[in-house]
């Protein structure tokens, strides 16, 4: 929306959440607990959800840093731990200049 700016991380779950609703896209489970992680040298807010898509159920990481009333998004989505592990290999080489 022209002329909006993300406030916090909160403020973004809820825009989240609103929308993936407007859109049919139910989340089955949402965990509330946000926690934090260094990313490239940067403190992102971290939180999970889970979707089912019909044949599979899928995993959710959203990372957020919110920059000069941006979110700036990394959004892991898996199936299983092997998916996250190599998910989580390319997220250690994430480097911000």
């Amino acid at each position: 929306v022209k002329g909006r700016t993300v406030k916090d991380v909160h403020s973004y779950i809820s825009m989240l959440l609103k929308t993936m609703e407007q859109m049919n896209m139910p989340y089955n489970t949402f965990d509330p607990i946000v926690t934090t992680k260094n990313i490239g040298g940067h403190e992102f807010s971290s939180f999970a959800l889970s979707i089912d898509v019909g044949s599979m159920i899928l995993q959710q990481e959203f990372d957020i840093m919110i920059y000069k009333g941006f979110a700036v998004v990394f959004n892991l989505t898996y199936a299983d731990a092997e998916q996250l592990t190599e998910l989580e290999k390319v997220m250690s080489t994430v480097r911000f200049e």
